[in-house]
């Protein structure tokens, strides 16, 4: 059986990488007065069944750039800024 074509091969490893998982998009901006940076949540991700990722933004950074982060709830609610102790009692 022949291999199958680049684009087709592309998108089978963009789905393996990413998944059908939620992403979270990040700016990152310099804290003033600080050497620490600010991760300021923008945005969600989504791949397609293509391989191509759909964002939704909330916000656009003023640079320009983006971070993607695979989405993880102890992630999502320090952003919320509940503690984390706090939202696995919540789970329960």
């Amino acid at each position: 059986m022949a291999p199958p074509p680049p684009r087709r091969r592309r998108q089978e490893e963009t789905r393996e990488s990413f998944g059908k998982k939620r992403w979270n998009v990040y700016t990152i901006r310099k804290r003033p007065n600080s050497d620490r940076n600010f991760w300021m949540k923008v945005g969600v991700g989504f791949v397609n069944g293509d391989g191509s990722i759909n964002l939704y933004l909330d916000a656009t950074p003023l640079d320009g750039k983006l971070q993607l982060r695979e989405w993880r709830e102890e992630a999502e609610t320090r952003a919320n800024g509940a503690p984390a102790e706090a939202a696995a009692a919540e789970a329960f």
